[in-house]
Parts: C-alpha cells; sequence; structure tokens
C-alpha cells in the first residue's frame, strides 16, 4: 500500500512540474519594457553537484548494529539533461551471526527530465561499477563478484542559492536514500 502510494505520489509532482521552467519574464509597462534575470535551473549545464546522504537498509539487514548505506556522490552536468557522476557507497552490519561489509565505486549517467525547472530536478539514474562484499558465514553465493550496478529514480529539490536536499528509490544498496546536495556554480 506505502508503495501505491509513493508512485502515485511521485507521479503527481512529475506531470506538476512538467510545465515549470525558469524563462525570463517580461513586464510591460506603459512607457518601458523590464526584463527581469533568468533563474538558474535546478540542474544546469557545466554545473557539479556534490551529496552526502543515508539509505534504508534492505530488510534483511535491519539489526541494530547495521551502519549506512552512507552514500558520497559527485555529478557533473554535460548538458542540461544528462549527467555523470561518482557514487561511493558503504553500509556493515556487526550482528555477530551475519556479519558483513560492503564498498562499491560506481560511475554514475544520469538524465534529467525537468531541464528547466528552478528548485525541481527529477532524474533516473543508472550506475555500474566495482563492488566489494565481505560477509562471515559460508555461503556468499554471488556476493563474491565484484561488479556492482544500480538503477534509481531520484528527485532533487534546491532549497536555498546552491543548497539542497535529494531522494532516491530503487535497485542499489538500499531501496531509498534520502541526503543533501551542494551545487557548485
Amino acid at each position: 500500500m506505502h508503495m501505491k502510494a509513493t508512485i502515485i505520489f511521485i507521479l503527481f509532482v512529475i506531470f506538476s512540474l512538467k510545465f515549470t521552467n525558469a524563462q525570463i519574464r517580461t513586464i510591460h509597462s506603459k512607457d518601458s519594457k523590464y526584463e527581469e534575470p533568468e533563474l538558474e535551473a535546478a540542474f544546469n549545464q557545466n554545473k557539479i553537484l556534490l551529496s552526502l546522504g543515508y539509505g534504508a537498509p534492505w530488510l534483511g539487514s535491519l539489526a541494530p548494529t547495521v551502519v549506512g548505506p552512507i552514500y558520497g556522490k559527485v555529478e557533473y552536468a554535460l548538458s542540461n539533461t544528462i549527467g555523470v557522476g561518482l557514487n561511493l557507497a558503504y553500509a556493515a552490519n556487526n550482528d555477530p551471526t551475519n556479519k558483513m561489509s560492503t564498498i562499491s565505486a560506481l560511475g554514475r549517467f544520469n538524465f534529467h527530465a525537468l531541464p528547466k525547472s528552478e528548485f525541481a530536478d527529477l532524474y533516473m539514474g543508472l550506475g555500474i561499477g566495482y563492488r566489494y562484499f565481505n560477509e562471515n558465514n559460508k555461503f556468499n553465493g554471488l556476493r563474491n563478484y565484484p561488479f556492482g550496478m544500480d538503477l534509481t529514480l531520484g528527485f532533487r529539490v534546491i532549497i536555498a542559492n546552491n543548497i539542497g536536499a535529494y531522494g532516491e528509490i530503487g535497485i542499489a544498496k538500499s531501496p531509498f536514500q534520502v541526503g543533501i546536495t551542494y551545487r557548485i556554480q
């Protein structure tokens, strides 16, 4: 039920913000024409975004000694709709019956769906790269392969000049994550 409500909310946000843009508004008066400066889009070409986040652990890892996943991200805007970057993530569980830790470094490709919105940034991301997994039990199965991947849907909001918040859901080290973002001018 919660997942259905989340999906409906995300679709509502997508369609509500689809028509938001940051174009120059022209105000006409009797004798003059005033142009208000264009506001900067939430995601803009040649900008760099730094993010730090924390994710909810997968249901199988809900021991009280779980750390993370903790995320560190950097993204460079190649255009107003395409970004490339690097995701670093770490998670650990010190449960004596199933102690584990994992770290990953993934190259990331993001497609941004609201290229002209001043405050909102809706994006879909794909990450591929290296993953290390260490577990103390005897059956490790496919977890020993060093290949890592994630596929997420994210939403970023710029709250102040260059500071914002983000949230992502998807297939990654965690089913959802939230964090803060700093946009470098």
